[in-house]
């Protein structure tokens, strides 16, 4: 009891509240809470992550490992604790769930990728642990990568999402500018099967991720 005080009990509810509907995209400080400091926000995603509660996905330029070396603490998304919180916490019925063929589908794929997050941490996350993703903010060709992963000391993009093996832009453009990356990686619903003309292979989202 005797911390109770050093905590924003109203700051860090709001806040866990907020987390799971912003699943898949770039956290802003100002937009959890716009009423507080940046500097009490932080510290509330800091103690969070630091309870589980959260993991964060830290934004890295993958130019080479260990990933954390590049990586930004200012650019990241988070995932949630677990998946079945998430949905309560936005809403989600799990008759929706149940009712849909592509878990892609729901809640504009940000339930897919909770799922993808919460596997990759259980087999040891992007890289020691943690999770990072690949973010190029430019205004003529901005791009952006769900996961990026580390496997046997190689680097590989990792997508979660469906669609036509030449209509992946981001993962063009990441594969295009890391030579040193074997190839992409596609999570969907579909089958196994290999894109050798651009570099990709798609997986389903229910596979422990194999490279071979």
């Amino acid at each position: 009891m005797k911390y109770r005080k050093k905590v924003d009990v109203e700051l860090l509810d709001r806040i866990f509240q907020e987390l799971p509907a912003k699943t898949g995209s770039r956290i802003k400080y100002t937009a959890l809470y716009p009423e507080k400091r940046v500097e009490k926000i932080k510290e509330s995603l800091n103690l969070l992550e630091h309870a589980l509660l959260i993991q964060r996905v830290r934004s890295t330029s993958a130019q080479g490992i260990p990933l954390g070396a590049s990586a930004s603490d200012k650019i990241f998304k988070t995932i949630f604790v677990d998946i079945g919180l998430m949905q309560h916490i936005c809403g989600i019925p799990p008759s929706l769930v149940l009712n849909q063929k592509k878990l892609l589908d729901v809640y504009q794929g940000a339930l897919a990728e909770q799922f993808v997050g919460q596997e990759l941490l259980l087999h040891g996350g992007s890289e020691n642990d943690k999770l990072y993703y690949w973010n190029r903010m430019k205004k003529s060709s901005s791009a952006e990568i769900d996961f990026v992963i580390v496997r046997e000391g190689e680097i590989y993009p990792v997508e979660v999402k469906s669609g036509r093996p030449g209509r992946f832009k981001s993962l063009h453009i990441f594969l295009e500018e890391h030579s040193h990356s074997p190839q992409g990686i596609v999570l969907n619903t579909g089958n196994v099967r290999l894109e050798k003309e651009y570099r990709l292979k798609f997986m389903p989202l229910y596979t422990t991720l194999q490279f071979e």
